[in-house]
């Protein structure tokens, strides 16, 4: 069975990112992946518990290069071979909570 491997260089990072795998991290106490697309971009997933995820898309290398150097020192990274990013569509009780929670989360 495969392991986790930590990243720990920039280079190490878009290796794996240009390989087609998927680099983990943790960001609070949400998780955050990030993927290269088909057509070169970079996708940002955020996983945040009881609100609706983030998706952010880099179009470029550079921006993507900078976000690492920013978060290195907050994050460990962490990648999976073989691991892949599934969507799936949450049930409308998710998403109406999910929504009531970050109305409340802006409240405060």
């Amino acid at each position: 069975m495969e392991e986790w491997i930590r990243v720990t260089t920039e280079n190490q990072f878009f290796y794996y990112l240009n390989a087609g795998e998927v680099v983990g991290f943790r960001l609070g106490n949400s998780e955050a992946y990030v993927v290269r697309l088909e057509n070169g971009a970079y996708r940002l997933v955020i996983n945040r518990p009881l609100l609706p995820s983030l998706e952010y898309i880099a179009e470029s290398e550079d921006q993507v290069r900078q976000f690492f150097r920013d978060m290195e020192r907050q994050a460990c990274f962490w990648v999976h071979p073989g691991a892949a990013l599934k969507e799936y569509r949450a049930p409308l009780w998710k998403r109406a909570f999910g929504r009531l929670a970050g109305l409340f989360a802006r409240v405060r």
